[in-house]
């Protein structure tokens, strides 16, 4: 993952974004257990709501995969059909635990490059 190509596509520097990307993981996360309480009840408003917080924020730091994603899970929650909403949500979380770890590494390889 570039973090400095998708920083400077939103004007910022590399640390910024960074920055940005550990609260959305935090927010994001969190955002998932909601929403996954709200499939296994049943609660299609809820689902929509939490996964429109999830689509809006990865779109806005480019994270364009999730974001198709959370846009299905939102589409599915406003028709009251959330069939197959837990194994998206499944991968969701593989998306973000990815990101999480391409921005450890990230912050592990400046470290050591300034060293």
């Amino acid at each position: 993952m570039d973090f400095e190509q998708l920083a400077d596509h939103l004007g910022l520097e590399e640390k910024e974004f960074i920055d940005l990307v550990f609260l959305y993981i935090r927010t994001t996360l969190s955002d998932m257990d909601v929403m996954e309480s709200a499939i296994n009840g049943k609660e299609s408003e809820q689902v929509a709501f939490a996964a429109h917080s999830i689509k809006g924020a990865s779109e806005n730091l480019g994270f364009d995969d999730i974001s198709v994603i959370a846009k299905s899970i939102e589409q599915k929650g406003r028709e009251n059909d959330l069939g197959n909403s837990l194994k998206e949500c499944q991968i969701l979380r593989e998306r973000i635990e990815d990101i999480k770890k391409s921005v450890h590494n990230r912050i592990g390889e400046c470290t050591v490059q300034r060293m």
